[in-house]
């Protein structure tokens, strides 16, 4: 019941991107996980404009964003960092779900204030290493 009560405050509730907000990365997330054994990832982000990811890639696993609240652009990059794809996701559009296959380059901008999203990985979270970072884009890394 309390895993219950915290997912209603998290999806219906401000205070995730109020905390955004507050945040110097202008980012927070809430892990959706039941218990530490659950070996997948499921977290909800609160972004606002301005955050700033690097480029990067996940090596073993896909990335499942979908965009509840606001919009982003989610970027592809080629392996000599130049862009291949970009894709403009918005709530309530045709156009709030986007799957990054295994090994992508990426990035993400968010575009309106308020914006949450899903994140789903089908394996645990691990921080990005060194070499799954684009090294030029590290320069305006917030988060």
């Amino acid at each position: 019941k309390a895993i219950r009560r915290q997912r209603q405050m998290c999806i219906r509730d401000s205070s995730l991107s109020e905390k955004a907000k507050a945040s110097e990365c202008l980012c927070i997330n809430y892990d959706m996980r039941t218990s530490m054994d659950d070996q997948s990832q499921r977290i909800f982000n609160a972004l606002e404009p301005g955050t700033i990811f690097p480029i990067h890639r996940h090596q073993n696993t896909s990335e499942t964003v979908i965009v509840l609240w606001g919009a982003m652009r989610e970027d592809f990059y080629n392996d000599n960092g130049e862009l291949a794809a970009s894709y403009i996701l918005k709530a309530g559009t045709d156009n709030f779900i986007l799957q990054v296959p295994v090994g992508q380059w990426h990035t993400l901008t968010c575009l309106e204030s308020d914006t949450i999203l899903f994140n789903a990985k089908n394996r645990t979270y691990s921080p990005v290493s060194i070499d799954d970072i684009l090294i030029k884009s590290l320069n305006n890394h917030k988060c």
